[in-house]
């Protein structure tokens, strides 16, 4: 993720976008500076206590997180 290059310039980003950070991870400080970058679209920023590992541990409330996400901007989950 950190070094692979974007398909297209971060401006011309139109997809609701949400991050969970990990204060634990190895890069939140890149997560971080990336998101700041992302142009003026819907985008919210979680920043969780807790290693990479934190939806795994914390299912509930990640799916708390993600299916409020989705209910605040219009997406849908195609199964």
């Amino acid at each position: 993720m950190v070094t692979t290059s974007p398909p297209a310039p971060l401006e011309q980003l139109t997809t609701p976008t949400m991050f969970v950070v990990a204060s634990e991870g190895p890069t939140p400080d890149y997560i971080v500076n990336l998101y700041q970058r992302l142009p003026a679209i819907p985008k919210r920023l979680i920043q969780v206590d807790g290693s990479v590992y934190w939806m795994l541990s914390h299912q509930r409330q990640a799916i708390a997180l993600i299916a409020d996400w989705f209910s605040a901007t219009g997406l849908t989950v195609k199964t």
